[in-house]
């Protein structure tokens, strides 16, 4: 009990980070609000299927991988988050996450976890 309050007073506090990726899980746990990739495209929402189509990566098919919007994400353990992009032309790239390295992270518990 004294952990989870220790948690959520950290939480609350914003020591804990969304703006960077955890390279020992390749950013998987990543469930920030960056939408744009390192080459500067912005984010195709993972529920659409214009200009890009992909059934392979969808909420539906990743329920817990926080397929939401058109955040970065790491449903398939890339080598880091990222995402389809709205150019017909450039299908994916990834998204210009740092490293944690050392710093605390955060991620929602889905039902899987408990």
């Amino acid at each position: 009990m004294i952990l989870i309050s220790l948690l959520m007073n950290a939480q609350l506090s914003g020591i804990f980070s969304s703006d960077c990726y955890q390279p020992e899980t390749r950013g998987t746990e990543y469930r920030g609000t960056l939408n744009a990739t390192e080459g500067g495209y912005t984010c195709q929402a993972w529920d659409s299927h214009t200009p890009h189509e992909h059934l392979d990566y969808s909420p539906e098919s990743h329920p817990t991988a926080g397929l939401e919007s058109n955040y970065c994400r790491n449903p398939d353990k890339e080598v880091k988050p990222w995402c389809y992009t709205t150019d017909p032309d450039i299908r994916t790239d990834l998204c210009p996450l740092p490293e944690c390295h050392g710093r605390p992270y955060y991620r929602e518990l889905s039902t899987e976890d408990q």
